[in-house]
């Protein structure tokens, strides 16, 4: 009798898909590594696709990506190497790699057997990055013109804003892919989004169980990873968006100040304010209805 080694998959599962900061302690990383080897002789394919998250959850995600492709061509079309592939994208925040990941499992997926979650995903991303050329939309309006007519015009209202501002499209998807990148560093989450257009372009991104200093420091992370752009039409642009993190309800935010600023002065004085009003040093609102 051959005995099948045991699975840590509840573990697995914790340290690659739990919501908020990533555990990088090198025992718990050494336990995860040891249980994808087990996981390898009872089901390769999930492992495949469990190494490549591990490989994106220290942040080597160009490995991620060429380990995926290897197992792709090894064992062929698989559910969970195409959401892991989409995963892996997020996470270096390409939109050309986003919207290759997507055709990707749209070419081969059984489109009535995807999550619901899958195909809102795919929805969010065509807004967030303000874009629906893809086969599959074209597809779905075969039997829904009114609705694809619908989500095509909401799109074009934001690109049409973004050229008012003189804002490239080519700019403001890279801004989010800084966003996407430098948040998912520290962070396994899910995020919402909102964008605004005013005299500039107004990003923000919110999460409630981000502390007060979390969201100072990924401001101070994104505003860092654009400025570090080697590409003066891109600063030019840039300089017309503006990124910011909060932990409160969107409504709660004044655009009276700047994060891009010569300095981030008004952004501290109205963070310590908060911090100040509230015994735990955490902010604590209703989350309003987005």
């Amino acid at each position: 009798m051959t005995l099948q080694p045991q699975i840590d998959v509840d573990f697995i599962n914790e340290m690659l898909f739990s919501h908020g900061k990533k555990v990088l302690d090198p025992f718990r990383l050494n336990r995860l590594d040891k249980a994808i080897k087990a996981m390898e002789k009872v089901d390769p394919i999930q492992a495949a696709a469990a190494r490549s998250d591990y490989l994106t959850h220290i942040n080597d995600n160009y490995l991620a990506l060429e380990y995926l492709k290897r197992a792709i061509s090894k064992y062929g079309y698989q559910i969970p190497f195409a959401i892991c592939q989409i995963r892996i994208a997020y996470r270096i925040g390409d939109w050309t790699l986003i919207k290759n990941a997507w055709n990707y499992l749209f070419d081969h997926a059984d489109l009535e057997k995807l999550e619901a979650h899958n195909v809102q995903g795919f929805i969010n991303d065509c807004y967030w990055y303000a874009d629906f050329d893809f086969p599959i939309v074209e597809e779905i309006a075969a039997f829904d013109s009114e609705g694809i007519d619908f989500f095509k015009n909401e799109v074009i209202t934001i690109q049409n804003k973004l050229e008012s501002l003189g804002i490239s499209i080519e700019t403001y998807r890279r801004v989010i892919g800084i966003i996407k990148n430098v948040m998912y560093q520290d962070y396994h989450l899910h995020t919402e989004h909102m964008v605004k257009f005013d005299d500039v372009v107004r990003i923000f991104i919110k999460y409630e169980g981000w502390s007060d200093f979390d969201i100072l420091a990924l401001n101070e992370k994104v505003n860092e990873a654009i400025l570090a752009v080697d590409d003066i039409d891109f600063q030019v642009e840039a300089d017309d968006i503006e990124v910011l993190f909060i932990n409160f309800s969107f409504n709660e935010y004044s655009k009276e100040f700047s994060i891009y600023g010569e300095d981030d002065s008004d952004l501290t004085e109205l963070v310590q304010k908060r911090m100040r009003e509230n015994d735990e040093g955490l902010i604590k609102i209703e989350v309003a209805d987005v």
